[in-house]
């Protein structure tokens, strides 16, 4: 499996549940893999195969911007973690399941979205890449 396969499954996850997604999503000189926005919440999610430090670290640096930032990691890498920097991270960790499951293992607080991410979002609630 890819960094790409990983994010297929998790794009698909999510407009499954209902939610518009946008990928590669540009903020400044930064790109974040997958945005995703339903009922007025915009949340973040870096898909990592491996490197979840940096990943983890992208999702922090994502949080003044998005209502809630994650982590998606394959199960093999996430059962590894100690899950407590998340949580002192204020980031969420997902976990990809081998049966193709999404696992919330943390769940991060929620923000409220900047002013600048309010009138980027609009009215329509869907993320504008």
């Amino acid at each position: 499996m890819t960094e790409l396969d990983l994010q297929s499954t998790v794009l698909s996850i999510l407009e499954r549940d209902g939610w518009a997604v946008s990928t590669q999503w540009r903020i400044g000189s930064k790109r974040v893999d997958i945005v995703a926005s339903r009922g007025g919440e915009v949340h973040s999610y870096e898909v990592k195969l491996r490197d979840w430090r940096r990943g983890s670290k992208q999702a922090f640096l994502n949080g003044p911007y998005f209502n809630r930032c994650y982590v998606v990691l394959p199960s093999n890498v996430r059962r590894r973690l100690d899950s407590d920097l998340f949580r002192e991270l204020e980031v969420g960790l997902l976990e990809l399941a081998e049966n193709g499951a999404l696992i919330h293992v943390v769940e991060p607080p929620r923000r409220d979205l900047t002013p600048a991410m309010s009138t980027l979002i609009g009215q329509s609630g869907s993320a504008k890449a």
